[in-house]
């Protein structure tokens, strides 16, 4: 069925990319993103996600979430809920293999690469729809996005005297699709996410747009949705604070706090050490311990071209990187069927985490060196003792925090400075802050998303619904 009610949709909403079930602080996120408050304005209604996001968890965790409302959170009949189709990857493209879409012509399939396919044919979207229904447990979602159909456009459309009225958007073979507007239908419009328009108002059909806006990337949001809003289709802005600069190079668009003790180089010259020390001492462990040495010196030369941004980060974890390698088996050569490895770090990772840094000599309390005519020399095979490694450990786990303090107060300066050279202002405020005013300071603007998966971010949208209505 379609949504019973109109509903106001709140300025901000969730932005649920990297959301997914399984991941127990998402959960308790987004619980906290939809706590109703006293005053309406400061509710976040809006949850924007997609058959794709996290291969289909984005969508399992929200309507995990949405069908156990909590006493103090806004229930389904409240929430708008978005969500998209058009991409074949991972489950999606198994199902294909499968023989699952044989109604969709192979035609209709552009295939962008090995592992990304695309697809926006009317029978591909009654199965995601239906899919994506049973994920979210609702009966209807209210909006259905088609999920970037310029692959179908870069494909099918060569030059922009083309008309588009035949494409599977808005073509007879298409009008099939009109069925999912009709009251008790599973969706209430037909909708798209693109930044490639041509249709007039009387044919189109649609009703709202998504697309990236931010600071660094105005164009869209000057022409693109003024036109949509002058067509009457409703406008949502994604990547608010994460941007493209001039180069192509991603750009986080936010305030970062200076570095703090132990300062980056230092950091940085610890581990160095450590790693120095006990490959002299251990001596089958040198290609282990180089290999980590390139990692940290390859970090280091990213973080000196000034071009290594916050963005790189977030996909995957630098410090579970270190610690994989360093927890990785050695094999010696020349002793079969044997294998010495480094403990692993992560009975360590916690532990050692807030602690402050040892001394760099690699001797602990109760070390025995083997003795060699009155001297120290390395013992080939032996394991690294305990204390070697939990000072290893620690001096990983500070360079990491260090060279992420350092890239950030490094983003932090660089953007402001693309900012000034913009003619930008602002004004006092962080960057963040003034990044989502401006945006909807736009009157083509109806929503702006927000990614969030820790409660820094939902503080940071609530505090900032807070100032435009003036409650603050």
């Amino acid at each position: 069925m379609t949504s019973p009610t109109p509903r106001a949709i709140s300025r901000l909403g969730v932005g649920a990319y990297r959301l997914a079930l399984g991941v127990p602080e998402h959960e308790r996120v987004l619980y906290k993103a939809l706590e109703r408050q006293k005053d309406p304005r400061h509710n976040i209604n809006l949850i924007d996600t997609s058959s794709n996001y996290s291969d289909g968890k984005s969508e399992l965790l929200i309507g995990k979430v949405l069908s156990h409302p909590r006493r103090d959170t806004l229930r389904r009949d409240e929430v708008v809920i978005s969500t998209k189709f058009g991409y074949i990857q991972n489950k999606n493209m198994r199902l294909l293999s499968e023989g699952v879409f044989q109604k969709v012509p192979p035609e209709e399939i552009v295939k962008y690469s090995p592992e990304c396919y695309h697809c926006i044919h009317p029978e591909f979207m009654r199965d995601q729809l239906t899919r994506s229904l049973e994920r979210l447990r609702t009966k209807f979602v209210d909006i259905l996005f088609v999920h970037n159909p310029e692959y179908y456009l870069m494909s099918n459309i060569k030059h922009t005297e083309v008309n588009v009225k035949n494409s599977p958007l808005t073509s007879p073979s298409a009008n099939k699709t009109k069925d999912f507007e009709r009251p008790g239908s599973a969706v209430r419009p037909y909708l798209v996410t693109s930044t490639y328009h041509s249709l007039p108002q009387s044919s189109h059909g649609l009703a709202f747009l998504q697309m990236p806006g931010n600071l660094l990337e105005m164009e869209g949001v000057e022409t693109t949705a003024k036109w949509a809003k002058d067509h009457g289709l409703g406008v949502f802005l994604n990547r608010p604070l994460n941007a493209m600069s001039l180069s192509r190079q991603p750009v986080r668009l936010a305030s970062y706090p200076p570095p703090q003790a132990p300062t980056y180089v230092e950091a940085k010259t610890q581990v160095l050490e450590s790693l120095c020390v006990l490959s002299q001492r251990r001596e089958y462990l040198q290609p282990k311990m180089q290999r980590l040495t390139e990692m940290i010196e390859d970090l280091d030369a990213s973080l000196r071209t000034n071009k290594l941004s916050i963005i790189h980060m977030e996909g995957a974890s630098i410090k579970n990187l270190l610690h994989q390698e360093l927890a990785r088996p050695v094999k010696v050569k020349g002793l079969q069927h044997q294998h010495l490895s480094i403990p692993s770090s992560n009975s360590h990772e916690s532990q050692y985490q807030e602690q402050e840094p040892m001394p760099t000599d690699v001797e602990g309390p109760n070390h025995t060196p083997t003795q060699s005519h009155g001297r120290s020399s390395p013992v080939p095979y032996a394991k690294p003792s305990v204390q070697e490694i939990d000072r290893l450990i620690t001096h990983l786990d500070h360079f990491v925090r260090a060279f992420h303090q350092q890239v950030r107060s490094q983003e932090s300066d660089r953007v402001k400075k693309m900012l000034t050279d913009r003619g930008i202002d602002l004004k006092g405020s962080t960057v963040e802050q003034f990044a989502i005013e401006y945006l909807l300071e736009y009157a083509q603007v109806n929503s702006v998303l927000l990614g969030m998966k820790r409660q820094p971010y939902v503080d940071f949208a609530r505090e900032m619904l807070k100032i435009m209505v003036g409650t603050k």
